[in-house]
């Protein structure tokens, strides 16, 4: 199956996540934040980034841009999760999909089928 990259600072909701998407047949890597995620994408190229977007140190957002603007994960598919009102400027670019928390399990399943069978 695909290798998925998580993550969030709740340690709890990438447990709960991992076991989902495990159930799925897909390989989960995890991090802590965005700059542990951007340092585990250089040595590892996951096939879909699933990551919160309030983080500290590198949140969500900075590890899209980061993503982004680095070749090879320019077009690396990001799912950004949060509590917050997806944003509606220039920052709406930088990833494939938006999931408000809490996240519906179903709803997280598709779209990360759809993402990874494009990439495919």
């Amino acid at each position: 199956m695909s290798r998925i990259l998580l993550v969030d600072n709740e340690p709890a909701l990438i447990e709960v996540l991992r076991m989902y998407l495990e159930s799925e047949g897909h390989h989960i890597m995890t991090a802590l934040d965005g700059r542990e995620a951007f340092e585990m994408v250089s040595g590892r190229l996951p096939d879909l980034v699933i990551t919160d977007w309030k983080m500290p140190r590198v949140d969500g957002l900075a590890l899209c841009r980061l993503l982004r603007h680095t070749h090879p994960t320019a077009d690396l598919p990001v799912i950004l999760l949060s509590g917050d009102p997806p944003p509606t400027d220039q920052r709406a670019l930088l990833y494939d999909a938006y999931l408000r928390k809490p996240v519906l399990v179903e709803q997280l399943l598709t779209l990360v089928s759809q993402l990874v069978s494009k990439r495919r």
